[in-house]
């Protein structure tokens, strides 16, 4: 689904006819989520200055979505944190540790996450998943892949952009 200012318009069906996954590293479940991605992405609005992909298992606000626009003022592309909220884990615990990426390291499930990570303001990463806000112009010249949001954020630096985590807004996987 997208949303235009007169409310919710149009269903995308991105029916991919295979098996159902959970949240693991498999080639054939990155196939299908970038079949999905790539329905999706075909209904972007020409019109469209901002685009946010959610991935449906996550809680969020409608503050953390308004903050993450208005950050497009400053960066081509931003995801919050993503924290996992399930017991047996530690507080704070964080979840896309294969998508999200700075210099090459995959983030750690523990705080402080990366040895680059700044609890206090937006730092840029290789990638990030999950949740992202980006400008309608640059998510309207990406193509999903294998590589899912890692190949999205590859897309967007070859494109002369940057992707940044604001660690002061997160959308919650439980």
């Amino acid at each position: 689904m997208h949303w235009r200012s007169a409310g919710w318009d149009e269903i995308v069906d991105t029916s991919h006819g295979g098996p159902e996954y959970g949240s693991v590293v498999d080639a054939q479940r990155f196939k299908q989520l970038a079949h999905v991605g790539n329905c999706i992405w075909k209904a972007i609005p020409d019109d469209a200055n901002a685009v946010v992909f959610v991935e449906a298992d996550l809680i969020w606000t409608t503050a953390t979505m308004t903050a993450l626009i208005k950050r497009l003022k400053e960066f081509s592309a931003v995801s919050p944190m993503i924290l996992l909220q399930r017991e047996g884990y530690p507080e704070r615990a964080f979840w896309d540790t294969w998508a999200f990426r700075r210099d090459g390291r995959h983030f750690s499930q523990n705080y402080p996450y990366h040895r680059e990570y700044d609890p206090h303001r937006p730092f840029r990463v290789d990638s990030a998943g999950s949740c992202m806000a980006m400008h309608g112009v640059l998510a309207r010249q990406l193509i999903w892949d294998e590589k899912v949001f890692v190949g999205i954020c590859e897309q967007i630096y070859k494109l002369g952009g940057e992707i940044y985590v604001d660690p002061t807004l997160a959308c919650i996987h439980n």
